[in-house]
């Protein structure tokens, strides 16, 4: 299962595979928009595919952040 991680700087989808991964790793209706995609090759050999976005791009591959008050936090 995938797993987002949120940092102060970006935020970033990760994945592992048991075998190398070729593919694509993208936010839904967002591939072919620059920056919302990672493409890998075999020839990257990895079982850690994942994606980062810098925070003041997110709305370039239309997340949008919100403060939820009650934790004082992003989701």
């Amino acid at each position: 299962m995938p797993e987002a991680v949120c940092g102060p700087e970006n935020i970033t989808i990760e994945g592992t595979t048991e075998e190398s991964f070729e593919g694509v790793v993208f936010i839904k209706n967002w591939r072919r928009s620059n920056g919302c995609a990672a493409i890998y090759t075999l020839n990257e050999n990895t079982t850690t595919p994942s994606l980062s976005i810098p925070i003041n791009r997110i709305g370039q591959c239309g997340l949008v952040l919100r403060r939820n008050v009650s934790t004082v936090s992003l989701k």
